[in-house]
């Protein structure tokens, strides 16, 4: 979820009254749904605009679904495994913070022994 239309790439206006739940239990309206390209080797899909939100949500579910893949946390970083290969899939992360913007890198590291 996003509150920042400029980072859509396909965008399609939800026309119904669509509400999602946020932080502190309070809803608040979806204008729509599309896909945000983080780079060439990753593309977010069914992502919503929720013009209410001044910081970008990642779902860790949902990326894990998309990617095939698993993930680890640990005390000060996590890790990304391809379900298939066992592969690390580095994230590099920084979060849309006031002036900072969403950047989010994805490489599969294709030489790794894992």
């Amino acid at each position: 979820m996003t509150g920042n239309p400029s980072l859509f790439h396909t965008f399609t206006p939800c026309f119904i009254n669509f509400m999602v739940k946020i932080a502190g239990g309070s809803l608040t309206k979806v204008a729509g749904v599309g896909s945000v390209i983080l780079s060439e080797d990753l593309i977010l899909k069914s992502v919503l605009l929720v013009p209410s939100l001044d910081c970008n949500l990642l779902s860790v579910s949902k990326l894990t679904r998309d990617l095939t893949c698993v993930t680890n946390f640990f005390t000060m970083h996590c890790e990304f495994r391809d379900l298939e290969s066992e592969r690390m899939i580095d994230f590099s992360i920084k979060i849309e913070l006031f002036d900072m913007f969403l950047s989010l890198r994805i490489v599969v590291l294709k030489d790794q022994i894992v």
